[in-house]
């Protein structure tokens, strides 16, 4: 949570992280709903793998449905960075 104020201020790193979350969080719930499709490094495979053991198929959708809505307001609103991402960092992280 502290270092939420300097995402926050620096769209330059916050916009590319914001990609990578939400890539990996699809990643995720690929894994999840056992795509036999999916073809990762094996690395960043047994990764996920490792983290989807953690978070259960609804959380994941939720994540990813709040990584869309703060990726848009950051975007195309006037809303505050620093609020938009002090709630998904209060409301996902453990």
């Amino acid at each position: 949570l502290e270092q939420v104020e300097i995402l926050a201020k620096r769209p330059e790193i916050s916009l590319p992280l914001l990609g990578l979350l939400a890539w990996n969080v699809r990643m995720l719930a690929l894994l999840q709903g056992r795509s036999r499709s999916l073809k990762l490094p094996p690395l960043a495979e047994s990764r996920l793998r490792k983290a989807v053991t953690l978070w259960p198929l609804r959380e994941i959708t939720e994540l990813q449905a709040a990584l869309f809505d703060l990726d848009f307001a950051v975007k195309q609103t006037p809303q505050e960075p620093l609020a938009l991402w002090g709630v998904l960092v209060q409301r996902f992280c453990r």
